[in-house]
């Protein structure tokens, strides 16, 4: 039996190309998908957020979980940590969205904690929300104090 060559331009490699192109990963890869968003503080720049975590812990397993580094402007682009390998965007369900603070900057840190509510900073108070996927970017709002 010889040896299969996909040539170019041939069937075989027209649907090569499709299967790539869909996604088609193979193995154990999780089927993500994008998931973008802000943080907005009412009356405020959300500047002394950049650098932080947000973080989403599913309902239904909490070893499934999406994070991301809080950007100037309080943007974020989720991404899943799926058997040692970091894939972009997030796995559908439910979940609950916490903050995780930085020990990078001892200073912005200690702003956050003075001046925002502490709940969204601890999995079992966040009041925080959301169910991915979703076609619109998701808006978190932070409350003061």
């Amino acid at each position: 039996m010889k040896n299969a060559i996909v040539k170019p331009g041939s069937v075989a490699s027209f649907f090569l190309a499709v299967m790539l192109a869909a996604g088609c990963r193979g193995g154990d890869v999780p089927l993500t998908v994008a998931v973008r968003g802000i943080i907005v503080v009412e009356n405020e720049d959300s500047a002394a957020l950049a650098g932080h975590q947000i973080e989403f812990v599913s309902v239904k397993d909490s070893a499934v979980r999406a994070f991301a580094e809080i950007q100037p402007g309080g943007h974020f682009a989720l991404s899943t940590m799926h058997d040692g390998h970091v894939w972009p965007g997030a796995l559908p369900g439910d979940y609950r969205v916490m903050l995780i603070l930085s020990d990078d900057d001892p200073t912005a840190r200690k702003l956050v904690l003075q001046v925002y509510d502490r709940k969204p900073l601890d999995l079992k108070t966040t009041p925080r929300k959301a169910a991915i996927p979703t076609r619109d970017p998701l808006i978190f709002r932070l409350d003061r104090q």
